[in-house]
């Protein structure tokens, strides 16, 4: 992965601690089993990250467009029901910083930027916080809930809500299309034996993540 101008390696192992991290501080947050979490974000390592924590803690995912406005972020995440949001940087956090002060507890997590920042919620309390910042709360959690993690990545089945893709392209507003667990593997055992992938090959991403296809080559 690409950062600050070289390229980056990440081991496997990485990629499985990561998002458990990323995972466990979602449940700090007290979000529980089938609560919506979106990430409104370009495409980077961090949305794999994130996606994979989502599905780890039984959470349903809602991608959003980077290009969507601050109007269609509120539409989404009032219709999606979203309890919190992943976004890239201070341009995406602008967007929800609004919504954020007027919807109690609704999360913010801010991919980038400084520690300290904060949107107040509407209860008064501040509710954003950045990736690292998730974390560090997750490794507390762990530490508290030790086996709680892994009870609730058992409990995820395949009829379960993985997640919620708004069209794009449609007239009116964005619909939300409902996919399962079992939907997104059935898609991608399609395209396996309709494709001969093999595991040296080098997949090239042109749709973004908030696409169906981009999660499916994901």
């Amino acid at each position: 992965f690409r950062q600050a101008g070289h390229w980056q390696r990440l081991t496997w192992r990485q990629a499985d601690q990561a998002p458990r991290a990323i995972s466990a501080g979602l449940c700090s947050l007290g979000l529980t089993r089938g609560q919506r979490v979106a990430v409104l974000c370009q495409t980077r390592l961090e949305w794999v990250l994130c996606d994979v924590a989502i599905a780890m803690a039984g959470l349903v995912s809602v991608p959003i467009y980077p290009s969507t406005t601050a109007d269609g972020c509120a539409f989404l995440i009032a219709d999606s029901g979203t309890r919190a949001v992943i976004a890239e940087d201070a341009v995406q956090v602008a967007k929800l910083a609004p919504l954020a002060a007027r919807h109690p507890g609704l999360h913010v997590i801010a991919i980038e930027g400084p520690a300290g920042d904060a949107i107040p919620g509407a209860d008064g309390g501040q509710r954003m916080t950045t990736l690292v910042g998730l974390r560090q709360a997750g490794a507390a959690w762990n530490a508290a809930n030790p086996s709680e993690l892994d009870r609730r990545a058992g409990e995820v089945a395949p009829g379960d809500c993985f997640t919620i893709i708004y069209t794009s392209g449609t007239t009116g507003q964005p619909k939300g299309v409902v996919l399962t667990h079992a939907n997104l593997v059935a898609s991608c055992e399609s395209g396996v034996r309709a494709f001969d992938l093999r595991p040296s090959d080098v997949q090239y991403l042109f749709l973004p993540l908030a696409h169906v296809l981009g999660r499916e080559v994901e």
